[in-house]
């Protein structure tokens, strides 16, 4: 009965109500409708010549191994920077249990040809997962290529679930709060090198964000706003000064983690803060 009922009040109250009566109770994310699939919003990354892959699995093979599913498909979603719908692509799954997708090949056949978000929803053909109060969904690995800077490929696994379909409509999972929280990211930003930090708004409202910078010497701030499903970028440049940095971020998300890609000379790393 508790269970049902943290379930029913979950559904019901927005998050930033609950922690008003309660500031240890944090809910993430809100909970999908019945039948609806998720994902998260990965980056795409084509700006700059940088490529972006997505390591896609038979989720419905693995879990009925035993059940042809010669003509499953996904849906992939593609959102701007600015958070606008700018197009989807179906596409029939191969037998395998995982391939790896192109997306810039993807999303360039459709006209996409700048830095973006996209979502994968699986056909949901495991309608039992609602027995047992469960969903299916992708937040798996995304990877990035860039020639220019080196010859390898990084991965990063999703953040977190972002968003639910079904019947070609979606929903924002992000919940936020009504008072403003610091997340700091737990990584020293070293002097030497560049990074290029990323956030994606999963909440249905507009969000503001500060990002500090801490140094030896002094703390430096920038705020920027970022629309639902849309994106914000943070360059954190090289310090000629030799200085190492700490990044904190002020904003009314509960988890206020970006996506970081650190730029050396001959190889690049991506990874969550």
């Amino acid at each position: 009965m508790n269970r049902k009922l943290k379930s029913f009040i979950e559904k019901i109250i927005p998050a930033r109500y609950i922690e008003f009566f309660n500031s240890k109770v944090i809910i993430l994310t809100k909970k999908p409708n019945q039948g609806h699939v998720i994902s998260d919003l990965f980056l795409l990354r084509q700006e700059g010549e940088w490529e972006t892959y997505f390591e896609c699995i038979q989720i419905n093979k693995i879990l009925n191994p035993f059940k042809d599913f010669k003509k499953n498909s996904i849906k992939i979603y593609f959102n701007n920077f600015d958070g606008e719908f700018i197009g989807e692509k179906t596409i029939l799954m191969s037998e395998d249990h995982k391939i790896s997708l192109n997306i810039n090949e993807i999303a360039n056949g459709l006209g996409i040809n700048k830095d973006s978000t996209f979502s994968i929803f699986h056909s949901n053909k495991t309608k039992w997962l609602s027995n047992f109060g469960s969903f299916l969904g992708d937040r798996g690995y995304s990877g990035y290529v860039n020639l220019k800077i080196g010859p390898i490929k990084s991965f990063i696994h999703g953040n977190l679930d972002a968003i639910s379909h079904t019947n070609n409509k979606t929903k924002l999972l992000g919940n936020f709060s009504f008072t403003y929280k610091k997340y700091f990211i737990q990584y020293v930003f070293e002097s030497k090198f560049e990074y290029e930090l990323f956030w994606v708004n999963a909440t249905n409202t507009i969000q503001k964000f500060e990002i500090n910078e801490i140094k030896s010497n002094g703390e430096k701030s920038i705020s920027l706003e970022v629309n639902p499903r849309g994106i914000i970028k943070f360059i954190k440049k090289i310090d000629k000064g030799g200085l190492n940095s700490k990044i904190f971020i002020k904003s009314k998300l509960f988890l206020a983690r970006p996506i970081i890609f650190k730029i050396m000379k001959s190889s690049f790393d991506v990874f969550h803060g």
